[in-house]
């Protein structure tokens, strides 16, 4: 990354990081709800 933009750095990081939490997130919801219509 290019040393003039450290905060944009900074900005892809946390992207990058709520991208690999909403994916979990959904992969989570997406089980669960599996999981749940199984039960029902």
């Amino acid at each position: 990354m290019s040393s003039r933009y450290p905060r944009s750095g900074r900005l892809w990081a946390a992207l990058g990081l709520f991208d690999g939490i909403w994916r979990v997130f959904l992969a989570e919801t997406g089980r669960m709800s599996k999981v749940l219509g199984h039960l029902l």
